[in-house]
This record gives C-alpha cells, structure tokens and sequence, in this order.
C-alpha cells in the first residue's frame, strides 16, 4: 500500500484548539499511522554573557558549491521550537560533502548508525547522526548533526585541528533536505538540552 507523509508547524497560543486535517476515504482508523512531537514552545533564554564563539565555516570548500543556510536562529521549522536548537544553523549541501571541525577541541561523542532518514517525516525527530566535539575551554560543545551513516573518521576521545575532516553530511533523521546542522552548548555534555548559543 502506498506511504504519504506530511508534516505541520502549528503555533497555538494556550487553549487555543484548530482542526489540523481531515484524512478520507478510510475504511478505519487503523489504516493511518499518525506520528505527533508536541511541544510546548519555551521562549529562548537570554544568553549568560560571554565572549562570542568564533568558528570556521564547517563545510569543505573543495565541493565547489555555494552552502545555502536554510534556517537559523529562531527559524520556522524546527528551531523556534526549543531554547536546545534555537541558535542553531542549518547549511544545505549534498549527501557525502565533507565536514570540517569548526575550532580545535576534542571528540566527544559519535553516532553514525542510523541510515533512516530523507524527509519531513515527525517519526524521524529523533533518528538521527551526530559528532559532538568539546571545544578547548572544556565546557563548551558543537554538535554536527544529520551526517551521514557510517562516515565518521573520527572517534570519541580524539583530538581534532580546526579544519580536519570528521564525517560527511547527510540526511539522517527529519531532514526536508540534505544539511548539515550546527549548534553549540555552554555546558552541552552535562546537559544535552542546554540552550543553544548565538
């Protein structure tokens, strides 16, 4: 049988309520797989104050191609969501482009099992690819994320150079388009939903 799937960005302000769809033509209620990530909106935390990050641009030059950001900070698909990704930056570029390490740090989680992916898909929220780096002040992360499965040349524990080559991009996970998503943490590995920083 044929598989459609749709996604929808809804804002509601408290107690508001709204018909988001009508499915016809089932015969049941059982002939539909509904996925739903409801969350509440929480309003992005302003940052402690700090010296800014500077960072190298992520993605290899040597693919030739212009690197579209397609959502950034407080964007309207996904970031807007949670003070976790708010800050975050997605750059559109194709499958396999390489992933360069934003500053010199050291690696401190890779996961590049999951090969789902490829759409706008709500059960794909939390199926994705990422590396975490720890940058040298020792609290502060980076998370690359939607790479692709299985390239990762890198480990956890190892040490990294600004520009050296971690993984690929991909699309692991909801992704509308293949990208590369950035975002980095004051204190990511203590608390993985620590608000993003600008």
């Amino acid at each position: 049988r044929p598989q459609f799937s749709t996604t929808m960005v809804i804002h509601l302000s408290p107690k508001e309520v709204v018909d988001a769809c009508v499915i016809l033509g089932l015969a049941s209620i059982h002939d539909v797989d509904v996925v739903s990530d409801i969350v509440p909106l929480q309003p992005p935390p302003l940052p402690a104050p700090r010296d800014p990050l500077v960072l190298s641009f992520p993605l290899s030059a040597g693919a030739g191609l212009p690197f579209r950001c397609s959502q950034a900070a407080g964007g309207a698909l996904t970031h807007f969501a949670h003070p976790s990704t708010w800050h975050a930056c997605d750059f559109d570029a194709p499958v396999g482009t390489p992933v360069l390490a934003a500053s010199d740090g050291t690696i401190a989680e890779v996961r590049d099992g999951c090969a789902a992916g490829g759409g706008a898909d709500t059960s794909l929220f939390f199926a994705f690819n990422s590396v975490v780096q720890l940058l040298p002040d020792g609290t502060t992360t980076l998370e690359y994320v939607h790479i692709r499965a299985g390239s990762a040349v890198v480990r956890a524990g190892d040490p990294v150079r600004r520009g050296q080559r971690l993984c690929e991009s991909g699309d692991a996970g909801f992704c509308p388009t293949p990208h590369l998503h950035l975002e980095a943490h004051a204190h990511g590995l203590a608390d993985p939903a620590a608000p993003s920083l600008p």
